[in-house]
């Protein structure tokens, strides 16, 4: 495959995924690492849909949100990532069917809404958990999970060991 190595200046597509990641680098990456690979992917679709010589076909990815949707529904789950989120409550937001936001969703990242909000629980505890001294039950609460139990659960199926372990490696 030849890849053009003409860039065009007025590639309107080109320049609002570049913009995009620079905001996100410049807010530390809000949105978590799956958005990161979601731009990353497209930027990479984008490339060579519209440089590669040999007309590049992008593969059909039905079911999706749009990307400012998308964008919007992660923002609003990030926000509330202490709160008791319901599904309806997201849906909502976007002005759509909680089970069209659902599929959607699953679609775009090929994470349910409630895995995403877990993974990003999950990053938040482990800032915390590395920076600070607050007692893990603490930390679990901050993170939106009802008790330590939950939250000890989660993190080990999750991170495969247990909070306290993982202060202890992170230190």
């Amino acid at each position: 495959m030849n890849f053009s190595p003409q860039w065009s200046t007025t590639d309107s597509g080109l320049r609002n995924l570049l913009m995009e990641m620079g905001r996100q680098v410049q807010d530390g990456w809000p949105l978590g690492s799956l958005y990161a690979n979601l731009l990353s992917l497209d930027l990479q679709h984008h490339l060579l849909r519209k440089y590669a010589g040999g007309g590049y076909k992008s593969p059909v990815i039905k079911g999706g949100l749009p990307r400012p949707q998308l964008r919007r529904a992660m923002e609003f789950m990030n926000e509330r990532l202490t709160t008791d989120l319901h599904l309806d409550q997201i849906a909502e937001e976007l002005e759509i069917s909680p089970f069209h936001f659902a599929r959607a969703f699953r679609g775009s990242t090929g994470q349910t809404p409630h895995q995403y909000l877990l993974d990003r629980r999950m990053d938040e505890a482990k800032v915390l958990l590395k920076h600070s001294r607050e007692p893990v039950g603490e930390i679990a609460i901050r993170c939106g999970f009802k008790s330590p139990v939950n939250f000890t659960r989660a993190f080990r199926e999750r991170v495969g060991c247990t909070p306290t372990e993982w202060r202890m490696q992170a230190s």
